[in-house]
């Protein structure tokens, strides 16, 4: 008897949040499927002590606790770069994105994408 194989269709129901979307605030998956968050951020550290990052956090708790990724420069003479963060939330999940500057150093959303798995 062979083997088979069944795909489980994917809604891939994709939203551009970035309107809606700011640093520090926490928000709810409440759409029933996992959410695939694809964040992009713009840093600028003009000085090497410069720092300019952003932590993603996510837990069934609020505030989440739980870092599911992180991006940004540490420490690195970057007058402008942009750096990508991809992170999975999970139904019923909180989640945000925390930021941290030091100096000089700035960051901001460029875009914020949630894609309904």
């Amino acid at each position: 008897m062979p083997l088979r194989s069944f795909r489980t269709p994917v809604k891939a129901k994709e939203t551009d949040q970035t309107a809606s979307r700011a640093f520090d605030t926490t928000y709810q998956n409440t759409t029933g499927r996992p959410l695939l968050c694809i964040v992009t951020l713009t840093v600028a550290t003009p000085a090497v002590a410069d720092q300019a990052y952003g932590t993603a956090y996510s837990a069934d708790v609020t505030p989440p606790t739980v870092i599911c990724g992180r991006c940004g420069s540490f420490d690195e003479d970057i007058h402008s770069a942009y750096f990508c963060m991809v992170f999975i939330i999970p139904n019923g999940n909180y989640y945000r994105i925390v930021r941290t500057t030091l100096g000089t150093g700035t960051l901001a959303i460029y875009k914020w994408w949630e894609v309904e798995l």
